[in-house]
């Protein structure tokens, strides 16, 4: 290899490209070296779980409760209801026990009322009667 004063190399500079005795790689194959990949897995769900806001579960009021209990009273299995109620979220630490999380609405079709454990089941969710906030419905009526 001869390099000149100038840092040229005219000896290679003609020579033809060389020749691989192996097959091309497809296009799909080649595109799979260059894509990205997660250097931090998990990363991503601890950013999304650190955004979520989380509140201190509010008190009712009895007017609150007794309107509550007289839905209840209305819903029927197989019933369509729409349900707001309160989702324990300790937190990604696992700090904020029960008593913090977020409100959740819900719609769904009511396969359950336990009253003995005060449990209501929505589809396949089982909500606790305390955690209940709002329930509204075609046959409930507005309290």
């Amino acid at each position: 290899m001869n390099v000149s004063r100038n840092g040229s190399y005219e000896d290679m500079i003609n020579l033809p490209r060389p020749e691989s005795s192996r097959p091309p790689m497809p296009r799909a194959d080649r595109a799979k070296i260059f894509s990205p990949f997660a250097a931090l897995r998990g990363y991503g769900k601890a950013v999304r779980d650190m955004e979520t806001i989380r509140i201190n579960k509010p008190e009712r009021f009895e007017e609150q409760k007794e309107a509550l209990n007289r839905k209840l009273k209305f819903l029927e299995n197989g019933e369509m209801v729409t349900v707001c109620y309160f989702c324990p979220d300790p937190g990604p630490d696992g700090s904020g026990g029960t008593a913090q999380g977020n409100f959740q609405t819900v719609s769904g079709t009511v396969r359950n009322i336990d009253t003995v454990f005060q449990l209501l089941k929505l589809n396949d969710l089982v909500i606790p009667f305390d955690d209940i906030w709002d329930i509204t419905g075609e046959d409930i009526p507005e309290m």
